[in-house]
């Protein structure tokens, strides 16, 4: 058995919404969402925010609160991923 027999691959959705976020007009992060049901059929939510490159934290801060106030805040409650090349922290959002 080679390693290539080892890995599984798993579509989790094909409704996955992105949106490209710039600050002061330089395309700087991306950010992935997806609302689903879990095993209740309540609606939830995940998304990943990925920030290009070394950002500075006061810049974070401003993207964090804007993408809560703009985009997490019309989503069912879940958790958000930030990335800066690598994880760097989580939050809660919702009710």
């Amino acid at each position: 058995m080679g390693d290539e027999d080892r890995v599984t691959i798993y579509e989790m959705s094909d409704q996955v919404r992105h949106w490209e976020i710039a600050f002061g007009g330089t395309g700087l992060a991306r950010l992935y969402c997806e609302v689903f049901k879990d095993t209740a059929e309540a609606p939830q939510s995940t998304c990943r925010l990925h920030f290009d490159g070394d950002v500075r934290p006061d810049v974070m801060r401003s993207i964090i609160e804007a993408v809560k106030d703009k985009v997490l805040s019309g989503l069912p409650r879940g958790l958000c991923i930030v990335y800066r090349g690598h994880l760097v922290s989580s939050f809660d959002y919702g009710n």
